[in-house]
């Protein structure tokens, strides 16, 4: 779903038993339009559609209506990481191998997350 217009072709004239229950969103921003086209088209956040956004962020997700559950990134973990690969390269004078790098990304729980509706 691309933001409210994807939204709304997800969600309008669909009939109930036939729309999703949840939806997780790519980032806030695209959760943010679900948010919009939910209340424009009178479904209830979280009561008839839970809404999940990604990267937690700030000065946003929290004042969403209802407040945005969103996966948190780790911003400042994700820049050590990346400082201590840049140091050792100057150090060793040698590029480390690629690598996958695991970070743990909490889920920040508000109130556009509710139980499954029963249908």
């Amino acid at each position: 779903v691309a933001g409210y217009e994807g939204a709304a072709r997800l969600l309008d004239g669909v009939a109930p038993r036939q729309r999703p229950t949840g939806v997780f969103c790519y980032n806030d921003r695209v959760a943010a339009g679900v948010l919009h086209a939910a209340t424009r088209l009178g479904i209830a956040v979280p009561g008839e559609l839970s809404v999940i956004g990604y990267d937690d962020q700030e000065h946003m997700a929290a004042f969403l209506t209802p407040p945005l559950t969103s996966v948190g990134l780790p911003h400042r973990a994700m820049g050590e990481a990346a400082a201590r690969l840049l140091l050792d390269t100057i150090d060793t004078g040698r590029t480390p191998p690629a690598t996958v790098r695991r970070l743990a990304c909490p889920l920040v729980s508000r109130s556009s997350v509710g139980p499954a509706p029963t249908r």
